[in-house]
Formats: structure tokens, C-alpha cells, sequence
């Protein structure tokens, strides 16, 4: 009996000891849940949180109809105007520079006397007056009619307008073609060529120039006039 006693009592303990396992087992489940519970909560707040700072503020509809934006308003800098000062104009006028005229004796194509101004016209003499002289633009269809009046070294030009536009390299042209012609007639065996080209050494920067070989040709009619004609029995 006694050891049946003990048998009974062992096994009372031994299940008392099994449900304090299981408790314990449980319990630690239990803290484990809460725990998990709980870091999942601290997850979601900061997933929120941080959800909360990345959208933006939007505008919502209330029921009346409006629609409220809580963004807040920028304020655009004003535009300023600056008036600036004109310039005041010019009052200055500029004077035109007198026409002066100057005569070449042997200054046309033929050898005769032109009156060349300074404002790119020339002027040859009338056959009936050795004081007139008329705008040597002569052609057919083309008949300038403004003329210079002479008295001694003082040249004086009508109203008439010349037809023409000017040339400004019409003095120097024709004091080039009088000294081609004087020293091809001084030097008859010099080159031509040589006569024309030593001429242009102080043709500066001046337009429209005469080329070297017209320049030759004519020397060359210089010098044809100065040769004694042959007949021919």
C-alpha cells in the first residue's frame, strides 16, 4: 500500500511539474506576441509618419461647393520700372566743304584745257567763250547742262544739277593721264608699260582706278601723235 501511495504521489508530481512547463511555454509565447504586436505597431506609426511628411497639401472639396488650399500663398516681388533719359539730339551741323576748282591745261582726251572740281565733275571749254565752261558729260541721251562761270582763278557754278553721280577720283585721274602723256612724250624709249606703272606708285587708297594696261595705251597714242605722218606717192 505504502508503494502504491508513492507511485500516486510521483505522479502528481510529475504532472503538476508538466503544467508548470506548458504555463511557462505559454507565457513565453504570449510575451513573445505582445512584443512582435508591438514592434509592428512602432513600424506602422513611423511608415505613417513619414507617409504624413511626403504628401503633398492638397486642395479638398467641402460640402458647400468651395475648395480650400491650405498651401501656402508666394508673394511675387513687384516689377519696378526705371525710366531712362534720352539723349538729347544733336544740334550740331555739319558744314559742307567748298568746292574748289582747278585747271588743266592739257587735261581732256584730246590735249585741251577742262576745269576738274573737287566734288568729282569736269568741265570743258564752250567754242564761243574762253569763260563758260559746261560739264564735259556730253553724250547723246545724257546731255548734262550744269556749266562753271570763270573769272581769273574764281570759278562759280549755275543752279542746273549734273545728271550723273560724281566721281571722287576724277581729279587724280586726270592729272595721272596729263603726266602719263607729258613723260611719255619726254621719254620716248622708255617702256609704256613702265610709264604707266611708275605713274601709280602714289595712287594711295583712292576707288575706281584706271588698270596699268589702259594707262599703257594711252602713252602709247601719246607718243603715235608726236610721229611724223608718211604719205604714201
Amino acid at each position: 500500500m505504502d508503494t502504491q501511495f508513492e507511485d500516486v504521489d510521483h505522479v502528481d508530481e510529475e504532472r503538476v511539474a508538466l503544467q508548470e512547463d506548458v504555463s511557462a511555454e505559454r507565457d513565453e509565447v504570449m510575451d513573445t506576441q505582445f512584443e512582435d504586436d508591438d514592434h509592428v505597431d512602432l513600424l506602422n506609426a513611423s511608415v505613417n509618419y513619414n507617409a504624413s511628411e511626403r504628401e503633398p497639401q492638397t486642395m479638398t472639396d467641402d460640402l458647400d461647393g468651395t475648395i480650400n488650399d491650405d498651401s501656402p500663398i508666394l508673394e511675387t516681388p513687384g516689377i519696378q520700372e526705371t525710366l531712362v533719359a534720352e539723349e538729347p539730339l544733336s544740334t550740331s551741323v555739319v558744314e559742307e566743304e567748298p568746292v574748289t576748282y582747278t585747271l588743266l591745261p592739257t587735261g581732256s582726251k584730246f590735249g585741251k584745257p577742262i576745269v576738274v572740281g573737287s566734288d568729282g565733275y569736269a568741265y570743258s571749254m564752250l567754242k564761243n567763250g574762253g569763260h563758260v565752261w559746261r560739264c564735259s558729260q556730253r553724250r547723246k541721251l545724257h546731255k548734262c547742262q550744269a556749266k562753271v562761270t570763270s573769272l581769273g582763278d574764281k570759278y562759280q557754278r549755275n543752279t542746273t544739277l549734273h545728271v550723273y553721280p560724281a566721281d571722287p577720283s576724277l581729279l587724280y585721274k586726270k592729272e595721272l593721264s596729263a603726266k602719263i602723256k607729258a613723260h611719255a612724250s619726254q621719254h620716248v624709249y622708255q617702256s609704256a608699260r613702265d610709264i604707266a606703272t611708275t605713274s601709280l606708285n602714289d595712287r594711295g587708297q583712292r576707288p575706281s582706278l584706271p588698270k596699268v594696261v589702259n594707262l599703257t595705251r594711252t602713252a602709247n597714242r601719246q607718243r603715235q601723235l608726236l610721229r611724223p605722218l608718211h604719205h604714201l606717192i
